[in-house]
């Protein structure tokens, strides 16, 4: 029902009951008003009977938040992360496992169909069944915090649903735990790294006025290796206390400085010094051990990354006389199985 005031300056505020038809890629689920336009709808999942607020009223679709659930969908659960919906990182965290994955299979046909120009019934042959070798959390080997400094203050956190907005978080449920102390990946035991890691480069930064581009954490389950990169331009860098900090906060097997040289929007990297430890990152997955630099691309879900490389053998079957190119290969992970 549209319960919208008929002013035109409230266009943009009117309010709308809504029914969640299915999630969309990325952090919206998909909805359709009386007039029958689709409606991108954040904070909501598949069943839910919302209120809305628009915030973008289109000519072919709008955009809108959830205000209210007026009744919640039987797949919506309470997520396992308390900054579901603030943080950018897991949209989906409340809506149970098995509806994901049910929710994806469409999502890709869909794009199959719309972009590939496949049939509707060719795009569902083509596409399996989703799997989810990797458990629901805990299974990445990656997270990256952003940096920001004010006159006032420095702040360092997750990317928020706005990603202008930095989140402070004491811990992720989706990273494995650090290192050597590291737990067995799957579960939700909280580690503390985000926080450790905040807390010693908001005191870095505040005493020597540094600034960061980002800041990498890589970690395994496997190796027991974890590795703090940061993201600087180029010039001068406090490294010994720098590394008598963050040795401080945390075990990390290595730490390095990424510089980067040019314009915001081409920078490139110009080097990377490691100021403690190996200067790279390893990890163990299938039959390799594969050592990685932190500018260099990896997949962040180890699991998943191993039934992907499965996958790719056994469509492909290689025999010892094929000639096989891998192009843009970064780090070698399929290349070397």
């Amino acid at each position: 029902m549209d319960t919208t005031n008929n002013s035109s300056h409230a266009q943009h505020n009117r309010q709308l009951r809504l029914e969640i038809e299915r999630l969309t890629y990325g952090p919206d689920a998909i909805a359709h008003d009386e007039q029958g336009k689709t409606v991108f709808v954040s904070g909501a999942v598949p069943g839910d009977v919302v209120e809305v607020e628009l915030t973008q009223d289109g000519a072919r679709f709008s955009r809108a938040h959830t205000t209210r659930i007026l009744e919640a969908s039987p797949h919506r659960i309470e997520p396992a992360c308390p900054l579901t919906g603030v943080c950018g990182g897991c949209p989906w965290a409340g809506l149970s496992r098995s509806s994901q994955l049910e929710a994806k299979q469409p999502n890709v046909v869909d794009s199959l169909v719309r972009i590939g120009h496949f049939s509707p019934d060719e795009a569902s042959e083509l596409v399996r069944p989703v799997e989810a070798p990797s458990p629901e959390w805990g299974y990445r080997n990656k997270l990256e915090l952003g940096f920001s400094r004010t006159a006032k203050q420095v702040a360092i956190g997750i990317h928020g649903k706005d990603p202008n907005q930095l989140i402070k978080v004491d811990s992720c449920p989706l990273l494995v735990s650090e290192g050597n102390k590291a737990h067995k990946a799957g579960t939700t035991k909280p580690n503390k790294l985000p926080k450790a890691v905040a807390g010693a480069l908001s005191y870095l930064a505040n005493s020597h006025d540094l600034s960061f581009e980002r800041i990498g954490i890589r970690s395994s389950v496997r190796t027991g290796e974890l590795e703090l990169a940061l993201w600087t331009q180029t010039g001068p860098f406090p490294r010994a206390q720098a590394v008598r900090v963050l040795k401080d906060a945390a075990p990390f097997s290595s730490i390095v400085r990424v510089m980067t040289k040019g314009p915001s929007k081409a920078r490139r990297v110009s080097k990377v010094e490691a100021l403690f430890g190996k200067g790279s990152w390893a990890e163990s997955i299938g039959d390799e051990l594969m050592r990685v630099s932190a500018p260099s691309f990896f997949q962040v879900n180890t699991r998943a990354a191993e039934r992907l490389i499965e996958l790719v053998v056994e469509g492909l079957k290689p025999e010892a006389h094929d000639l096989v190119c891998d192009l843009y290969c970064g780090a070698g992970t399929f290349t070397l199985p």
